[in-house]
């Protein structure tokens, strides 16, 4: 493709202008057109961002011979035929998280791609973060050890209000909406999990307003992850393994640094006798004495934070969140690949199967 990339919009929300928001610090590059399903609501959008063109159909866009790839950032319900749509026409999809509403669904999306020929890509912020993608090379290379559990927490308090898209019975909820967003950690940092369980807070319509899941690997691995409407959570990312932590200092989908907490050895468990009590010798005898016990807890305060002392990794990503994600979908046209090896499509796909998973256990509860 030509080192010139031209872009489509679809959808004029707030997604849509951040991410036009976003292109503005990238070069060799800009917005073509913008389509939404009101003519006057399009031609607002292109007014405010300077695009020189406007449809109030988005079948109009799909056409468009000035258009290379599409960024699909209309709502939830709407992205799988979006995406067939702009894959038909030819067109480079970008599709705004969720990917789809259900594994069948990304599949569907992910075939029609692959039999086209047509770069595709899930638009899923944290996957191309420096801070993530520096989490997911530290981790990987033994940092911390052998990886063995990640938590993650998001949430943020939504209306109340039936109108809102968070509450639609279709494609609305905490799990597709924020959700997807710990979930893609666990997918990029650990995989596939082997087992899931979950539990959710609903409404009188089946809306997840908050749920919480674990998934387990093989190995003894787990992720925990947990997300809400109805609450302002302090966003939360931390990857524990045999020697050590990793957190994400802010929101799973803007944070630029990590704390790296190095675990001291583990002190060998007391071996008992065949009575059942630890062994008396001269060394435990000294150490029960008081004066000698509150001496030795006293060094071990003064050292403790020296042990625990953390290591901050400073990761500014470019522009506002959505540039680096933009930059890895221009990247990829301008080599002619056809998936992006930070989002790749098996990853888009292994995330709505697991969110089947869950919603699953929901369904007997």
């Amino acid at each position: 493709m030509s080192a010139q990339i031209r872009w489509g919009i679809l959808g004029t929300g707030f997604a849509a202008a951040q991410f036009v928001d976003g292109l503005r610090t990238l070069e060799n590059t800009w917005v073509s057109a913008v389509a939404s399903r009101t003519t006057a609501r399009a031609e607002e959008f292109a007014r405010h961002f300077s695009i020189p063109t406007s449809y109030g159909r988005y079948e109009d866009l799909f056409a468009d011979p000035a258009v290379d790839v599409v960024y699909v950032a209309t709502t939830n319900p709407q992205h799988r035929a979006h995406c067939l749509l702009a894959i038909e026409a030819g067109k480079a999809v970008v599709c705004e998280k969720p990917f789809a509403l259900d594994g069948a669904q990304a599949r569907e999306i992910v075939d029609a791609a692959r039999r086209r020929k047509v770069f595709c890509m899930e638009a899923i912020r944290p996957r191309f973060l420096p801070a993530v993608r520096e989490m997911h090379r530290l981790v990987a290379e033994g940092a911390i050890g052998e990886p063995q559990a990640l938590y993650a927490a998001l949430g943020h308090r939504s209306i109340v209000d039936p109108a809102n898209r968070l509450l639609d019975p279709i494609g609305g909820g905490a799990l597709l909406d924020i959700g997807c967003y710990p979930l893609s950690i666990a997918v990029l940092l650990f995989g596939r999990p082997a087992g899931v369980k979950s539990s959710a807070v609903m409404d009188a319509s089946r809306i997840d307003h908050e749920w919480s899941a674990i998934l387990s690997y093989t190995g003894g691995r787990t992720a925990t992850i947990s997300a809400t409407l109805r609450a302002d959570l302090s966003p939360s990312l931390v990857v524990t393994g045999s020697a050590g932590t990793i957190e994400m200092n802010g929101p799973l989908y803007w944070g630029e640094t990590l704390s790296i907490r190095r675990n001291p050895p583990t002190a060998p468990q007391a071996v008992y006798t065949s009575a059942g009590f630890p062994p008396r010798g001269l060394a435990t005898r000294v150490k029960s004495i008081p004066a000698v016990r509150l001496t030795i807890s006293r060094i071990k305060s003064l050292l403790r934070p020296l042990r625990r002392s953390a290591q901050v990794i400073t990761c500014p990503y470019p522009g506002n969140g959505f540039t680096a994600e933009a930059h890895e979908a221009i990247e990829c046209l301008r080599e002619n690949r056809i998936e992006s090896r930070l989002s790749p499509l098996d990853d888009s796909v292994a995330m709505m199967d697991i969110m089947d998973s869950i919603r699953r256990h929901w369904s007997v509860e």
